[in-house]
């Protein structure tokens, strides 16, 4: 799966999951972890002026993004964190 398809799911099923929070945009890359595993690193930008995500969405969010990535045949890991997008000035895109 490319990082621009995983980007599409991981927005779709992280924004329904966390609403009313908003989330502003995704970010996914492809890394390597300390193991040497291959990983998708994934940035979830919320909108700062909105409600904040619930901590147990949060905390439930790795688990929920995995399945859905596995329901594609994504089987690399989601290492997965919340920004603010008052943090998130400068990240790349």
């Amino acid at each position: 799966m490319l990082t621009t398809e995983a980007s599409e799911l991981v927005e779709k099923v992280l924004g329904d999951w966390i609403a009313p929070a908003r989330l502003t945009r995704v970010i996914v890359s492809e890394e390597v972890d300390s193991d040497g595993d291959n990983i998708l690193s994934v940035r979830a930008v919320y909108d700062s002026s909105a409600p904040p995500p619930e901590a147990e969405k949060m905390f439930s969010a790795t688990r929920l993004i995995r399945m859905n990535l596995g329901l594609e045949g994504e089987l690399r890991f989601p290492l997965l964190s919340f920004v603010s997008s008052d943090d998130a000035k400068g990240l790349a895109a």
